[in-house]
């Protein structure tokens, strides 16, 4: 949908629109009802656009409700604008019907990026109401959105900063170590979480080749494994730069297999195309080329005067490949006539004329 492209150019504009509002916590709880609507009650919204797009607009919705409750504590916002009891209860109700339907996403698939998990804790936070729900339950929602840079800010308001060592723990078995390292780093946690020690076993872990007997790894599979590497590799050396770990863990060699293997798979891309069977060449009147097994008719050795033309650069003469030169084709014309003035040129085959532009 449109409202994707502009949500970046509208970001700004939103918090100035709803502190115009009468009622802005009311606004955002009806903009909501359309999160999760008719067939899309459970659907990942990453796999239909207009959908996606809806989702993010309530959660930058969300979001922007934040600089009203700022504004609360100052005294500029009218008594309409304040955060009531009966909002409240109306957030929780939406917040029930969300939960219930997160447990039937797959969070695997969202790879730390989980848009559906992120906007339900956001809801929690921006209306308050996360003392209603179990701090496991909630911390169990982590790991699916470890990746979105919003997600530390959203811990600490909802009271789970305590809880991070256990979240990077399962991100560290679950083999997430980008996530649990940059996690780390926001909440001061590197003393128990060593960040390159994390690194070299996890890039070691990648590299490790499973248990398959000699000879017996298929093509597909070493591409697979080559791609992971090479993800696992380029992921690393972000985090290396974002941190700057470059004194404690050198990128070198790093940088080195990445172009190792980024040359092996082209390599491979390019012996696919040279596999696939070439058509073949087209010649200039549109027909397909083919050598001549056979001499031409009589008409070869008629002195047929060709046709005029008023420019040289509108006669076009094919001449076959000498790869395919039949040692029995005749060389040149017959004796007494000049190459000039025949329709066939020397090598044996026919003058043809390119087909002259239509206006």
């Amino acid at each position: 949908s449109d409202n994707r492209k502009d949500l970046t150019s509208i970001r700004e504009e939103i918090p100035v629109a709803l502190r115009g509002a009468t009622d802005p916590y009311g606004l955002v709880l009806a903009s909501l009802e359309d999160f999760y609507f008719g067939d899309n009650l459970i659907l990942d919204g990453k796999k239909d656009g207009n959908l996606l797009g809806v989702r993010r607009t309530c959660l930058m919705l969300m979001e922007s409700l934040a600089q009203l409750q700022t504004d609360a504590t100052t005294g500029f916002i009218s008594e309409g604008q304040v955060l009531t009891a009966s909002i409240k209860e109306r957030a929780k109700k939406i917040a029930l019907e969300w939960k219930s339907k997160l447990d039937s996403l797959d969070f695997d698939a969202s790879n730390g990026n989980c848009l559906e998990a992120h906007a339900f804790l956001q809801l929690l936070a921006t209306f308050g109401i996360f003392a209603e729900f179990a701090q496991d339950e909630l911390c169990k929602l982590l790991p699916s959105v470890s990746r979105r840079r919003q997600t530390p800010e959203l811990c600490r308001i909802l009271g789970l900063s305590q809880n991070m060592p256990g979240v990077i723990g399962v991100l560290v078995e679950n083999g997430r170590t980008i996530d649990a390292i940059n996690l780390a780093y926001a909440f001061e946690l590197t003393n128990q979480f060593e960040p390159v020690e994390l690194l070299k076993a996890y890039l070691q872990e990648v590299k490790s080749v499973p248990h398959f007997k000699t000879g017996k790894i298929s093509l597909q599979v070493q591409n697979e494994m080559n791609e992971r590497e090479l993800s696992a590799l380029k992921a690393a050396i972000k985090c290396i730069e974002e941190h700057k770990l470059d004194e404690k863990y050198p990128i070198d060699l790093l940088q080195k297999r990445v172009i190792q293997l980024e040359k092996a798979k082209a390599d491979k891309r390019r012996a696919v195309e040279a596999a696939k069977p070439q058509s073949k060449r087209p010649r200039a009147n549109g027909s397909v080329y083919a050598p001549h097994t056979s001499f031409p008719d009589k008409s070869f050795y008629q002195a047929a005067p060709p046709q005029r033309h008023s420019y040289p650069y509108e006669r076009q003469y094919v001449y076959g490949a000498e790869a395919h030169h039949h040692p029995t084709m005749i060389s040149s014309a017959p004796y007494g006539i000049s190459p000039a003035h025949t329709t066939y040129y020397g090598n044996g085959y026919q003058v043809q004329y390119q087909v002259p532009y239509i206006h």
